[in-house]
């Protein structure tokens, strides 16, 4: 059989160790398929390690959500017996068997957050869109397949909830940064909370800030809080309020931060605050919990599905209740170690070995073979 895989977005945070390490797994495991993969060619064959003899390499850099990506995509010109699309930007045009991986429904649960209108539609045409065409269709985790189910109406018979894991380097030693380095290269303070991901409102930035700032003033002051994460132009006032809390010197802000120096910056961390209004998994709560972090998380979305029972949890739209528990985990020492243990039992649930075999029988059963 032949397999086409869109490895575009190699390159996004997100999506990008979702397609790295999946292709990883999967590739040195089925070496009885011939795979086509569409992307960035040089990228693909430094990140893609599990490249075989029968793995094909198409350069392709068509923009995500782009018209050329609907009418030009290279894969009308390869005969393939299956297309997996790591994301819900389908080529509508294609007529063979697909199947699609959706990540969230960010938009679609929050289009307050959205520039407008038509931004909302089109979301949802596309994700609805994916759905229908695909013979079958990837959750990465039951929480997105519940809503998928909801908010578009569709038919999950042919959702298969896959959920992803921890990036392959992460709990490895090797090339990784020592405390000391990024320490000193990031002037990282003492003592601080820790939070990864991008600056997005849909992370619940600005509560998070203002409940840390009201939970400082009764600690001392002692404790300062690390965001790690780009910015965006088109939120004014997360960025505003983070270069004021920067000013005051109490938030230090890493825009870019090389991933072999994020462990080491995890490790240091008192503790982790992962407050998001919505996710479709979680990932950055994997890296806390093989890094020996205590977590605080929302009690929303998918992240109970996926931190069970290794975090302190909180109603992100209460700053009551997500000051109370900062209190509760800076003050208790026992607290956070408890949280720790339990984190390290909850990371055992997921491998990208896994991902991988469940995915190629999700394949098995789009060509109707499973």
């Amino acid at each position: 059989m032949r397999i086409g895989f869109d490895a575009r977005m190699i390159n996004h945070s997100g999506i990008g160790i979702y397609i790295e390490n999946l292709l990883n797994h999967m590739l040195p495991m089925d070496r009885g398929n011939q795979y086509v993969l569409f992307g960035p060619k040089n990228m693909l064959k430094q990140k893609i390690k599990g490249i075989h003899a029968k793995t094909l390499i198409v350069d392709c850099d068509h923009p995500i959500y782009s018209l050329k990506e609907q009418v030009v995509h290279p894969v009308f010109q390869y005969r393939v017996n299956l297309l997996h699309i790591p994301h819900y930007n389908v080529p509508i045009f294609f007529r063979g068997d697909m199947v699609t991986t959706i990540h969230d429904v960010n938009h679609l649960k929050h289009p307050e957050f959205l520039p407008n209108q038509l931004a909302y539609h089109y979301a949802k045409y596309l994700i609805k869109k994916a759905c229908q065409k695909s013979k079958q269709w990837i959750s990465v985790s039951q929480s997105t397949l519940d809503d998928v189910k909801s908010i578009l109406n569709v038919d999950v018979v042919k959702g298969n909830v896959i959920h992803e894991a921890l990036r392959g380097d992460f709990n490895l030693n090797g090339g990784m940064a020592s405390q000391d380095y990024a320490k000193s290269k990031y002037s990282l303070p003492e003592r601080f909370a820790l939070f990864v991901g991008t600056m997005k409102p849909n992370k619940n930035i600005l509560r998070m800030i203002n409940c840390f700032s009201q939970v400082r003033s009764k600690t001392g002051r002692s404790m300062k809080l690390v965001l790690v994460g780009k910015t965006f132009s088109n939120h004014p006032e997360i960025n505003q309020k983070i270069q004021e809390a920067v000013a005051e010197g109490w938030i230090l802000h890493l825009d870019n931060v090389p991933h072999e120096d994020l462990k080491a910056i995890y490790e240091l961390a008192e503790c982790f605050l992962f407050l998001s209004l919505q996710e479709g998994f979680g990932l950055p709560l994997l890296e806390a919990f093989a890094t020996d972090t205590a977590v605080i998380a929302s009690n929303v979305s998918s992240l109970p599905e996926i931190a069970g029972s290794g975090a302190l949890f909180v109603d992100p739209e209460n700053e009551g209740d997500i000051k109370r528990k900062l209190l509760d985990l800076y003050n208790d020492e026992g607290l956070r170690k408890e949280l720790v243990k339990r984190g390290k039992k909850e990371l055992k649930r997921f491998s990208w070995d896994k991902t991988a075999k469940q995915t190629l029988e999700v394949y098995k059963k789009a060509v109707g073979n499973g």
